[in-house]
Parts: C-alpha cells; structure tokens; sequence
C-alpha cells in the first residue's frame, strides 16, 4: 500500500528491511529505536488487517522468526523482545533461514541457495545441522 503513495505527498517513506538486515542507515528513521517502531506499526497493521487477528488477541498465539544464515545478535535481541515484550505474543521461536527451507523440504540434507532481490546466499545442511563452512 505504501508504494501507491504519491512521491509528492508529505511522507518520508523508510524501508526497515535492506538486503536482508534491519535497514540503519545514517538518515532520517535510521536507529535501533526508530526502526523497532516501523517494525511494530507494520507488523500490527499486517496482523490486524491481513489475517484479522487483534493486538488484544496475540496473547494466545506463538511466532517463528527466519532470520538469515549469517546475522548479528543484537539485532535479533531487539527483534525477540518486539516480538514477546511489546507485541505481546505468547513465544517466539528463531531459526535460520536454511533451516526453515530444509526442515520445509522435509529433507534432512541439502544445499539452499536464496537468491534475494539484493543479495544471494548458499548455505548446505547435513542431518539437520548446518556446515558452518559452507556460508
């Protein structure tokens, strides 16, 4: 919806996801701060909206988390605790995104290859655990 918005109406249109991290970018809506609020309002308008389920409600229902293969904690702490303190869900659970694809697959070996729109990555997987080498 945001991309129908008329380049010139007063809004500053910030994307809090870039190349597969939280977008911090020197600039206007750029710290941890600012970028945890996008996240919030987007995530509550999509629940709300899109699958009709009220902020009251998220009390009673559980979220997954992908993450990329190679990803920085600290960003993840503040994603979990959006996710569990301020939204409210009942728990959270974090894996990797080759994990997610594998465990999809319902195979328990394989080599992802996530070709994004800004970046592509490999990842192999063998009895469900990742080689470290192979990221």
């Amino acid at each position: 919806e945001v991309l129908n918005i008329a380049p010139d109406a007063p809004y500053h249109t910030h994307f809090p996801w870039q190349r597969g991290n939280l977008n911090l970018q020197s600039g206007l809506s750029s710290s941890i701060t600012a970028v945890m609020a996008d996240l919030e309002a987007i995530w509550i308008y999509a629940i709300e909206h899109k699958l009709n389920i009220p902020q009251k409600e998220f009390k009673n229902y559980r979220c997954c988390v992908v993450i990329p293969a190679l990803y920085c904690r600290d960003r993840v702490v503040h994603i979990t605790r959006l996710l569990l303190d301020t939204l409210g869900f009942a728990a959270c659970f974090v894996f990797q995104d080759h994990v997610a694809a594998t465990f999809g697959s319902g195979v328990g070996s394989a080599c992802v290859v996530d070709v994004g729109d800004h970046q592509t990555s490999v990842s192999c997987m063998e009895d469900a655990l990742s080689i470290l080498s192979s990221r």
